[in-house]
């Protein structure tokens, strides 16, 4: 009984703690960052559409692409980069070499340091290295308090727009 009243505490407590860290978030050179990466990035479909013609003829072009926008990691959340992707595959493998490669607060704005070798995949000659680095850095993320979670969490992989996790403001969402 005792035990369980403890546990339920800490589990409180530990909550509590994750959202005043969310709403302090980690001040870094002067800026304040919401969590241990200066960047973060979201993925998301697009249409791209041109018109010919005058006013009389009016023909339309549409292309579906994939848009990855990097966003510097402060409460604002300012846009610092965009790149456009033709396929979602494109895009996954943009991802896996750069992601792991954000850098970090913890790390005085030096990437996450990765071992030579990540050994869920060492036998597996067919997965690159950049997946397993990319691999790695996913796992750190999931042992961050908060959780962190990477431009391409989940669902994303299958290119169901309706599943991909975005960073927003903590105004739109509390959990940014």
């Amino acid at each position: 009984m005792v035990t369980s009243t403890i546990n339920r505490h800490q589990r409180l407590w530990s909550s509590f703690e994750q959202r005043i860290k969310l709403v302090m978030g980690i001040t870094y050179k002067g800026k304040k960052y919401r969590d241990d990466r200066l960047f973060v990035s979201n993925l998301m479909p697009a249409k791209i559409t041109r018109r010919f013609g005058g006013f009389n003829l009016r023909k339309f072009e549409e292309k579906d692409i994939w848009v990855l926008r990097t966003f510097e990691n402060t409460e604002e959340l300012p846009m610092v980069d965009q790149t456009v992707f033709d396929t979602i595959e494109e895009a996954i493998r943009y991802v896996h070499k750069t992601e792991y490669k954000t850098p970090l607060i913890s790390n005085d704005g030096e990437p996450l340091v990765i071992p030579p070798q990540d050994h869920m995949f060492v036998d597996n000659p067919d997965v690159s290295e950049e997946f397993k680095k990319w691999n790695h850095y996913c796992y750190w993320m999931l042992t961050q308090e908060p959780r962190l979670f990477s431009v391409i969490h989940g669902e994303q992989y299958y290119g169901n727009p309706d599943e991909l996790r975005q960073n927003c403001p903590y105004y739109e969402d509390e959990r940014g």
